[in-house]
């Protein structure tokens, strides 16, 4: 139990040691520059179009061979009927083989299926 405390002592002066050579050192101390805030608003998720779980059907009324993206992703030929899809604000954009093209933005939310369906006029 001796050798114990002993040890213990000789720490506690090694570090008051430490203390004292630290502090009779010059340093430059700077001062920290306080950090921005973070600004109020929507979190980050609800604007990118990104991850899983929506729903998309794309339907062209009357025009063949349309392909349908949404974000970078290639959801293949149109009509398409509940397609599984990223959420957030995303791009929903349709190319067809007859030079037409159709690009809209849309929320999609996890669990909800969300409908395009473009009419001859929208084009």
């Amino acid at each position: 139990g001796v050798r114990l405390v002993a040890s213990l002592k000789s720490i506690k002066a090694v570090a008051s040691q430490e203390k004292t050579t630290s502090k009779a050192a010059p340093s430059v101390v700077a001062k920290p520059k306080p950090k921005p805030k973070p600004r109020p608003g929507p979190p980050v998720s609800a604007d990118t179009c990104a991850g899983v779980g929506g729903k998309l059907s794309v339907m062209p009324v009357g025009v063949p061979n349309c392909r349908v993206k949404i974000g970078n992703l290639d959801l293949g030929v149109a009509p398409i009927f509940k397609k599984a899809a990223p959420v957030g604000k995303c791009t929903i954009e349709v190319t067809c083989s007859d030079g037409r093209s159709y690009k809209v933005t849309k929320k999609l939310s996890a669990g909800s299926a969300e409908k395009v369906i473009i009419k001859p006029g929208d084009w």
